[in-house]
């Protein structure tokens, strides 16, 4: 009787440690499919605010909107500045970075950036803000 529970309590286990594996898999995949699906803009409205980190934030500023962040199959990133004269002057060039979904990270321009969220209708990443800041995070949304 003792090893016929044992046995039970044993597959019952094994059996959701393969159910959890198995959906992230599927949900690494799906967040896949939404990045790459089609090119993104910088947008200006929180979808979901329960994703923000904790502490006060702030959000990338809207005057730049004329960004688009193209997400390739192979963890390049791409953002195109659609108006390189409308915002950063200083930075006129593309900008070429990298997407990890394993890590939760974007890389560009020497910074990376942890990923809050990814839907059909939102990518939302963020960065530490410096200590001086009175606030602790930028947050980016795309759309």
């Amino acid at each position: 009787m003792k090893n016929k529970t044992l046995l039970l309590f044993t597959l019952f286990h094994a059996t959701l440690i393969l159910i959890g594996c198995k959906k992230k898999t599927e949900i690494d995949v799906d967040k896949k499919k939404y990045l790459t699906s089609k090119s993104w803009k910088i947008a200006q409205v929180d979808k979901n605010v329960s994703t923000n980190p904790k502490g006060k934030i702030v959000y990338y500023p809207g005057d730049c909107l004329d960004y688009t962040y193209q997400f390739k199959e192979n963890g390049v990133l791409n953002i195109i500045k659609d108006d390189p004269n409308n915002c950063f002057l200083s930075k006129q060039d593309d900008v070429v970075g990298t997407y990890n979904l394993a890590d939760k990270e974007l890389k560009y321009e020497g910074r990376i950036y942890k990923i809050l969220e990814i839907t059909p209708n939102q990518i939302k990443f963020y960065i530490d803000a410096p200590t001086s800041a009175d606030y602790n995070s930028v947050v980016y949304l795309l759309e």
